[in-house]
């Protein structure tokens, strides 16, 4: 996820390489994956493990990218927190119906194509529809 941000050159492309992100380590790393979800430790060392080299979790990613939107003046400040359920939720409910549901017979090829129209769909459902221009 921070790598996907770094490298985004638009507030949108970041909303999407967070999203990506966190579908493909799941697919990557289904035990882990799995396990995060599964154990909620309480703060501390354990909970500061999980975070990346920026310090950021993903749910701080997330809301990174949609900070960035914000900024863009493609999302409205009181949809931030909406957006950010949104996504995550989203990016959660693939990720588990390719790992343990119905879509976990999927080839790679066919994987990708999901991710990315449900990505596109996010950030459609997220953009404000007054916002002319990506910047």
């Amino acid at each position: 996820m921070e790598d996907g941000l770094a490298r985004a050159s638009s507030s949108r492309e970041a909303l999407r390489a967070v999203g990506r992100a966190y579908v493909t380590y799941a697919i990557e790393e289904p035990g882990l994956f799995r396990l995060a979800f599964n154990h909620h430790p309480p703060a501390g060392p354990e909970r500061e493990a999980a975070r990346g080299r920026t310090g950021r979790d993903p749910g701080e990613l997330l809301s990174d990218a949609l900070d960035r939107l914000q900024t863009d003046g493609l999302l409205d400040p009181e949809r931030h927190a909406g957006a950010q359920a949104l996504a995550w939720s989203a990016v959660h409910g693939l990720a588990s119906l390719i790992l343990d549901g119905p879509l976990s017979e999927l080839d790679p090829t066919d994987r990708l194509e999901k991710l990315e129209s449900l990505l596109r769909s996010i950030e459609a459902g997220i953009v404000s529809s007054g916002a002319t221009q990506p910047r």
